[in-house]
């Protein structure tokens, strides 16, 4: 049994198409955070019959994490463990042998301990999250996350991450010592494929421009980002007319 944990529109596009390709298969739940307005999707996630359930969390994971990173570093380890053994507070009610997760924060690390402190045997797998997923030193992250990962012996996670699942794995830019596995491109020529998309995804309109640039959350999380002159340096490239910005889910203010 797979549990999938979303956090953005992304990482739900991506278990998706998972479903539809690696784990046509499996059955699988499906939970979804506060992080972005995931409520209008909900009943069109049930209607797609794709997943065994769609659960809706209160968490916002960003916050969770952050509020967790800015405590003072003696009482991080103990904080954590402490909320481990109260529980993730989400109604699942399996025995669950996989989990998917876009990244390895602490919200993730947590929601993974709380399982296998209630007897799961669980192997991870990390999927495409976007460029954070080629680039970062995961196992190096293991030993500055103040997370004390020893207390939980073979069911570290570090121990227990199965694979990295992204569309191009070539573009990754350091070795990892568990498998970097390809994601199916999805199939735009296929008029069920697209179908599926459209219904839980539905569009007005297609932009005219030829190029799409897709801000990041780093703005929004209060990451120090350039992502703005990088956005100019690509349009004096193409030309400003052919560009137009996607923004990030969690976008408040368009800059």
């Amino acid at each position: 049994m797979v549990l999938a944990y979303c956090t953005t529109y992304y990482h739900l596009f991506n278990i998706i198409q998972l479903k539809l390709t690696l784990l046509k298969s499996q059955d699988i739940d499906v939970v979804v955070s506060a992080d972005a307005d995931f409520k209008p999707y909900e009943n069109r996630l049930q209607q797609s019959k794709l997943f065994r359930r769609v659960i809706l969390s209160e968490i916002k994971n960003v916050i969770w994490t952050r509020e967790f990173n800015e405590l003072p570093g003696a009482e991080q380890e103990n904080w954590f463990v402490k909320h481990v053994q109260v529980g993730h507070g989400l109604p699942l009610d399996e025995d669950y042998t996989d989990l998917y997760i876009g990244l390895d924060d602490a919200y993730n690390k947590f929601l993974y301990y709380c399982l296998v402190t209630r007897g799961m045997r669980i192997s991870i797998h990390l999927f495409d999250e976007g460029t954070a997923s080629y680039v970062l030193p995961f196992m190096a992250r293991l030993d500055t996350d103040h997370i004390p990962h020893s207390q939980f012996n073979s069911q570290e996670f570090g121990r227990n991450i199965n694979e990295l699942l992204l569309y191009e794995p070539s573009l990754r830019t350091e070795a990892l010592p568990f498998p970097v596995s390809r994601i199916p491109m999805v199939n735009r020529n296929s008029p069920a494929v697209c179908d599926c998309f459209n219904a839980i995804f539905p569009y007005r309109y297609f932009p005219s421009q030829r190029y799409i640039y897709f801000e990041g959350g780093c703005f929004q999380d209060f990451v120090p980002t350039m992502d703005i002159e990088v956005l100019e340096q690509l349009a004096e490239i193409v030309g400003k007319e052919n560009i137009v910005v996607k923004l990030h889910p969690r976008t408040t203010r368009d800059r």
